[in-house]
Order: structure tokens, then sequence, then C-alpha cells
């Protein structure tokens, strides 16, 4: 399992956890769930090794540097493509006021609302 593996709602979701309360072992069966797409009673009866494996897998992910990626000017979601605009003076005033809300607050929380404001 590698980053460029994970939608940017996974993503979200394991930085949510990350940044909560509870002890390890909860916030790791969490994120197994999210990222193996299981539901929590399907991660408690995984085998411990094949838990071991995948947290294993979580745990190097989550401490790798984000990769560097040149920005795609066109993105895929949900059978469509939608064209990203970068540069603020090409933006809709309306586009530009909602980004600068998004922007002011957690970024990666607001990921998703920034991506459709732009």
């Amino acid at each position: 399992m590698t980053i460029n593996e994970i939608t940017v709602g996974q993503f979200q979701a394991v930085y949510s956890i990350q940044k909560g309360t509870g002890d390890e072992l909860d916030k790791i069966t969490d994120m197994v769930a999210i990222l193996t797409g299981r539901t929590a009673a399907e991660v408690d009866d995984m085998s411990l090794s094949e838990f071991n494996t995948v947290s294993r897998e979580i745990r190097a992910m989550l401490e790798n540097p984000l990769p560097e990626a040149k920005p795609k000017r066109i993105i895929k979601a949900g059978g469509k493509e939608y064209g990203i605009i970068y540069e603020p003076g090409k933006l809709r005033a309306g586009q530009y006021v909602e980004y600068q809300g998004w922007i002011k607050g957690d970024i990666i929380e607001n990921l998703h609302l920034i991506m459709a404001s732009i």
C-alpha cells in the first residue's frame, strides 16, 4: 500500500484519526478498516499476522514524507474528468471567495472542498 493508492477521503479520514485522542491500537485498527475497505468487525476477524502486516504497511506509509509530484491539470473522479485552475487570477470571483474561505481552516480537512472550488 502506498500513499498514491489512497483516495482524498481516505487520506482525510486517516489524518483525522491521527489527530484524535485514543490509544494507538484503536487508531491503527480504524486506519486498517478505512484503508482496506473493511468494517470494524471484519478487521477484528482478521488473523493477527494479516493485521500486523497491514498495520506495518500503514505505519511505513505514514512515516515517509509525501512524495513530490507535479500538479495535474485534469483529474478523474467518478468517471468524469475535471480541469483544475491553479492560478488565482484565472478563477471566477465566486471560486476565489470560496477558495479563500476553505484555506483559512485546516487544509487537509478541507482538501475536497478546496479541490471542488478550483
